[in-house]
């Protein structure tokens, strides 16, 4: 397990000394200013994946204000809910309308040269960096600042009206944001809206595709450990901006499925759509001989076709193969596609960059005998 960084925070000492030794390490490229006071190891940071670097920024956020809120994506991710996209800002509520909007990060490597960073990038990865495209790893993450739900408001450029405010702050929830690879955030707790609220403000502005993505996951209590029934969605209804904004979300609710098991297969159900082909029963069980079932993403029983994403993370289906070496895995998974074919199916598979691909993945499925919706 690698060693996890924490945010140092200048201002918490109150000592112009630490301050300044925090100054210098950024100025050396040893670390990164993520926030004003807030620093991290620059490898860390290096290392860490966009959706990681984002939440670390939304933790150096709320260090640095304290009465900061969360809101739409960044509140999403912290409460652990899959993203199609990482967000490419912190989202944060704002009541003043001369705030709103999107705020660039302030640089994060202080006076650091080239050939500092330079040597921070070989210090995290063994290899000297060429060309350009190395230095936007050390680009910070924007803040985005976003007025209050209009029905909420007292006005249309002002905060929080009182009689929504009390409610509203009664539902604000207090969340320690995840553990992640390179990052430990300590004991910190956020503000964020509740994750109801979230989903709603969301997905009504986000793309159809990830608007599914996330109530597949949000009813399936598959990353936040409960599983939110669909009428739990209703109070925040009347937050919806607009009739267009309402239709969107109505679409989006209606073709949410628990069933799909990860991101991948939620954006497979869109495309299988999208494409026109027939609506596959998900997390269908194969029968093979010898009595062993067998679980697929999709299947078209009328067809004898199954689908099956192929996702980066695939193969944790069975709990015994958790610890199995991967070699062992891809052969258990042969073993279990040879069966169903065994049972007189076809399989398909698929994985992200046919999903990318719309077209490719539309001659896929003709290709095997998917059939056409009616």
């Amino acid at each position: 397990m690698p060693q996890r960084s924490r945010i140092a925070q200048a201002r918490v000492t109150g000592l112009d000394n630490a301050a300044d030794r925090l100054r210098n390490r950024v100025n050396s490229a040893e670390l990164v200013r993520v926030r004003r006071g807030c620093y991290i190891d620059a490898s860390a940071w290096l290392r860490s994946p966009p959706w990681e670097r984002h939440l670390i920024a939304a933790v150096a956020a709320g260090l640095s204000r304290e009465t900061e809120i969360f809101c739409r994506e960044t509140a999403l991710a912290l409460y652990g809910v899959p993203l199609l996209q990482t967000p490419d800002a912190v989202h944060l509520r704002t009541g003043n309308n001369g705030r709103t909007g999107r705020r660039p990060a302030a640089a994060i490597t202080g006076a650091a040269s080239r050939s500092a960073l330079a040597r921070a990038w070989h210090g995290t990865f063994g290899e000297r960096p060429s060309g350009e495209a190395w230095l936007r790893r050390f680009n910070g993450v924007d803040t985005k600042r976003i007025q209050y739900p209009l029905p909420l408001r007292a006005e249309v450029r002002k905060g929080l009206n009182p009689l929504a405010e009390a409610e509203y702050q009664r539902a604000l929830q207090r969340l320690a944001p995840p553990l992640l690879e390179h990052f430990n955030p300590g004991e910190v707790r956020l503000h964020a809206e509740p994750l109801e609220l979230c989903v709603v403000d969301t997905a009504c502005q986000a793309d159809p595709a990830a608007a599914v993505v996330i109530l597949d996951a949000v009813l399936a209590g598959r990353f936040t450990g409960r599983r939110v029934q669909r009428s739990a969605f209703d109070p925040w209804l009347a937050c919806l901006p607009s009739a267009r904004a309402r239709a969107r979300w109505d679409s989006a609710l209606a073709f949410a499925d628990p069933l799909a098991e990860s991101p991948g297969e939620s954006l497979s159900r869109v495309r299988i759509a999208q494409l026109g082909f027939r609506k596959p029963i998900l997390q269908h069980s194969i029968t093979a001989s010898g009595g062993r079932h067998y679980r697929t993403d999709f299947c078209w029983p009328e067809a004898r076709i199954v689908g099956e994403f192929d996702g980066h993370m695939k193969y944790t289906r069975a709990k015994a193969l958790q610890d199995a070496e991967p070699a062992e895995v891809v052969v258990w998974e042969k073993t279990r596609e040879r069966r169903i074919e065994q049972q007189g199916y076809r399989v398909v598979r698929w994985d992200w960059a046919d999903l990318r691909s719309p077209e490719t993945l539309r001659r896929l499925l003709d290709d095997y005998g998917v059939p056409r919706a009616a």
